[in-house]
């Protein structure tokens, strides 16, 4: 029993399905002891299947296993309970998490208006610049300043630094970029 406790819930669902084919072997011996019984006695006489050395055997295993299956069980039960009430705990956690996010904002909503106003303000206003797949793996706040530095330059003049980028790229002309021959993808100041 201390065994299944320190079990994982895993382990338990493997270990009940181990138990399940051993008490299912068992049931099945049982049924061909008593069969065989049958067959070599006499017709009409007792079978007397009680009295089996081999069938009391195997139903004393079969009970020991079947207590230990109901012990799994039970065991499985309550970590799938836990399991579950961890679950709606965390579950209602976040949302109160949420909650307080949505209050706090609610709280805040003039200074953000105030200050997505005034980053409207800012913005450059002009024609959306369409982009090929050479920003597929950039994310958030870098795709979005790409996209603000491209529209204030305009379409064309970004069309023209992006055949430039793609030249030196493939000729090696690092030196505009990084001050001196090798390109090694440093972070900050070029």
């Amino acid at each position: 029993m201390s065994s299944y406790e320190n079990m994982t819930l895993r382990e338990l669902r493997t270990e009940k399905q181990v138990l399940s084919m051993q008490i299912t072997k068992l049931n099945r011996a049982i049924g061909q002891r008593k069969e065989y019984l049958k067959k070599v006695r006499a017709p009409g006489c007792p079978v007397g299947l009680d009295q089996d050395e081999e069938i009391i055997r195997l139903k004393d295993e079969l009970a020991e296993i079947t207590q230990k299956c109901g012990t799994l069980k039970a065991i499985k039960r309550v970590r799938e309970e836990q399991l579950q009430a961890e679950r709606a705990q965390a579950k209602a956690d976040l949302m109160e998490a949420k909650h307080r996010q949505e209050e706090t904002d609610a709280a805040n909503a003039k200074f953000i208006d105030e200050r997505n106003a005034k980053a409207n303000e800012r913005r450059p206003d002009q024609p959306f610049v369409w982009f090929g797949s050479e920003f597929n793996n950039i994310r958030g706040a870098e795709k979005r300043l790409i996209v603000m530095m491209a529209r204030e330059i305009g379409q064309a003049r970004y069309q023209e630094l992006k055949r430039i980028a793609y030249w030196d790229e493939q000729h090696g002309n690092n030196r505009y970029y990084t001050g001196r021959d090798k390109w090694d993808n440093r972070k900050g100041l070029f």
